[in-house]
Parts: C-alpha cells; sequence; structure tokens
C-alpha cells in the first residue's frame, strides 16, 4: 500500500515537472539544443535571486558574467543542464541567448 502511494506522487510530481518544463522552454532554444547539444540561454526567476540561486547557477552552468535584477544570463549550457534549470519551479523561463 505505501509503494502505491509512494509510485502514486512519484509519477505526479515528474508529469507537473515535465509540464512545467515544456512551457519554459523556448522553441528556438529547444532547436538549438536539437541541433548543436549547447546554447547561450537567457533565465528569468520569478523571484529575486537569493545565495542558493546564484549558487545552483555555479553548479550547474558557465556563469555568462551578468545578471540583470531577476534574469541570469549563462554560455555554453549543456542540454541536460537547460532540462536541470527549467525543471525549477522558481524558474519563469528559459530563452536562447541571441548576444551570447
Amino acid at each position: 500500500m505505501a509503494t502505491c502511494f509512494v509510485a502514486a506522487v512519484w509519477l505526479g510530481w515528474s508529469t507537473m515537472e515535465a509540464a512545467h518544463l515544456h512551457g519554459l522552454i523556448a522553441d528556438d532554444l529547444a532547436a538549438e539544443l536539437r541541433a548543436t547539444g549547447k546554447a547561450s540561454i537567457v533565465v528569468e526567476l520569478i523571484v529575486r535571486p537569493e545565495r542558493y540561486h546564484v549558487q545552483f547557477f555555479r553548479e550547474t552552468a558557465p556563469f555568462g558574467g551578468r545578471v540583470s535584477g531577476q534574469t541570469y544570463y549563462l554560455h555554453d549550457v549543456s542540454a541536460e543542464d537547460v532540462d536541470r534549470i527549467g525543471r525549477q519551479l522558481w524558474v519563469r523561463s528559459v530563452s536562447l541567448w541571441r548576444d551570447g
């Protein structure tokens, strides 16, 4: 019984993450990642950045050298890391950084 409950919670959480991720990744970014496997990205947060967010981005992707308000600019981020970033519930959007 407990195993079924855990499985149901895990399935629900995974479905919610996938739906959240699908709405965050811009179409042109998805195309770039399919073509090259990496991209420079712009990540907009729904909250003001705190120490946790700074640490998360340092561990996940190279820093592009610029933060503006709630927006991070990251260079050469792998498709896996874009997926990891997009799964964070405090991320509003992830798009292609054209000036990167």
